[in-house]
C-alpha cells in the first residue's frame, strides 16, 4: 500500500506525458519510470531480462533499467484486449517521468483535432530565422544557439538551433530546462526546478547530419524567474560527448518580444 502512495505520488509531481504505442519510454538505474495503461494490465507482464519492472495497482507499471541494459521493449496486454509494444531506451535526463498511455481513440482524436494558438505560433517562429541570439555554446564543431524569446498571452517561446559544422552526424538525445540559483552559499544543495514544454515544434527531428542544422520551437506556460536564477538548457548527444549548456538570465528573459495577437 505505501508502494502505491508512493507512485500515486509521483503521478502528481510528475508532469504526465500522453504517448501512443509507438512512442519510446526512457528508462535509468536510479530513477523509476511509471506507465499508466488505459485500462487493467492482465498479468504476467512482460518486460524482458533488461528491466525491472512491477505492476502498482490495476493500470500502472513501473520500471528501471537492469544491470548491462540493452535496448528493448515492454509488451502488455490489457484486460480490454489491447496489445502496447513499447520501445525502451536508456536516458539519465529523461528517466523517471510519467508517463500515460493514449488509448486508440485519444490517438485519433488529437490527430484530428485543430491546431491549438500555441501550435501555430510556434510553425509560424520555426519557418524563420534564429535573431538577437541570447545565448550560445560550441562543442565538437557542433553549436546551439537560441535566439529571441518571444511571448504571446501566457506562453513564452524558446527558439534554438543546432548547427552540426563536423563530419559526424549529431544524434539528439534530449534537451532538458530547470531554473536554479546562479550562486549558492558553500556547503548548500543547489535546487533545481525542471520544467517542460507544453509545445514543441522540431522534436521528433533526431539527427543533425553533417554539415546540417536542426531548428526548434519550445512553448512554456510563463514561470517566475527571480532576480539571480536562470533558465538552463542542457543539450544532450546520444551515447556522446558533445553535450551543450545555455542560460537565459531573469533579464534576459523578461525582455521577452511580445508577439502580435
Amino acid at each position: 500500500m505505501k508502494t502505491f502512495k508512493s507512485i500515486i505520488v509521483l503521478a502528481l509531481i510528475c508532469i504526465a506525458n500522453l504517448v501512443s504505442a509507438q512512442d519510446t519510454i526512457y528508462v535509468s538505474h536510479n530513477k523509476t519510470t511509471a506507465i499508466e495503461f488505459p485500462a487493467r494490465i492482465a498479468n504476467p507482464v512482460n518486460a524482458g531480462r533488461h528491466l525491472i519492472a512491477a505492476a502498482k495497482g490495476d493500470n500502472v507499471l513501473t520500471v528501471k533499467a537492469s544491470k548491462g541494459f540493452l535496448p528493448s521493449q515492454i509488451l502488455i496486454t490489457t484486460e480490454d484486449g489491447e496489445d502496447y509494444h513499447l520501445p525502451v531506451a536508456f536516458s539519465y535526463g529523461r528517466a523517471g517521468q510519467f508517463y500515460r498511455l493514449a488509448n486508440r481513440q485519444e490517438t485519433v482524436a488529437a490527430d484530428a483535432r485543430r491546431q491549438t494558438p500555441e501550435e501555430e505560433v510556434s510553425l509560424k517562429l520555426a519557418s524563420g530565422r534564429v535573431r538577437n541570439v541570447v545565448s550560445s555554446d560550441k562543442k565538437g564543431r557542433v553549436k546551439a544557439e537560441l535566439g529571441q524569446i518571444s511571448v504571446s498571452g501566457n506562453t513564452l517561446f524558446y527558439k534554438l538551433k543546432i548547427e552540426n559544422n563536423s563530419s559526424i552526424n549529431y544524434d539528439l538525445d534530449f534537451v532538458r530546462f530547470y531554473v536554479r540559483d546562479l550562486k549558492t552559499p558553500k556547503r548548500t544543495v543547489t535546487q533545481e526546478r525542471e520544467i517542460h514544454p507544453t509545445q514543441s515544434i522540431g522534436a521528433t527531428q533526431n539527427t543533425i547530419t553533417a554539415g546540417g542544422s536542426g531548428l526548434y520551437v519550445f512553448a512554456f506556460d510563463k514561470f517566475p524567474l527571480a532576480k539571480g536564477q536562470a533558465l538552463f538548457t542542457e543539450i544532450y548527444e546520444k551515447n556522446g560527448a558533445r553535450n551543450l549548456y545555455l542560460k537565459v538570465t531573469a533579464r534576459e528573459n523578461v525582455k521577452a518580444q511580445l508577439l502580435k495577437e
